[in-house]
């Protein structure tokens, strides 16, 4: 994890450099979202395995993150959420990795239906 605030005039930088796995980029959002840090734009990378993604965010007053400690922070917990999603690809599934049955069923019937009206 990456924070860079030289590189916008507006935005404080964020990369983030990790295994892609299933569940990373809804983690890292989670995860700044908890933490009131609003994305104004990205850019999401895969390499192969690998992915970058980088977040141009602010804070929620629209200024950049300045504040050091508040910057750390930030790291701390994208570098959990990472690892969070390490741990979920080794074979623990989370709740975010359960499929939501209904929604499935739901859009299984939507498509016969447009199957059938398409004949």
């Amino acid at each position: 994890v990456l924070i860079d605030n030289g590189a916008s005039k507006d935005h404080t930088v964020i990369e983030v450099n990790g295994r892609d796995r299933p569940g990373l980029l809804c983690q890292v959002t989670e995860a700044l979202s908890k933490m009131k840090i609003t994305i104004r734009k990205a850019r999401v990378a895969t390499f192969g395995e690998h992915v970058v993604d980088v977040f141009y965010v602010q804070d929620e007053g629209g200024r950049k993150i300045e504040s050091r400690r508040r910057r750390a922070t930030i790291e701390r917990k994208l570098m959990a959420a990472l690892q969070e999603v390490e741990i979920l690809g080794s074979g623990t599934r989370s709740r975010h990795a359960r499929p939501d049955r209904r929604k499935a069923s739901g859009q299984r019937a939507r498509a016969r239906s447009n199957a059938r009206a398409a004949e």
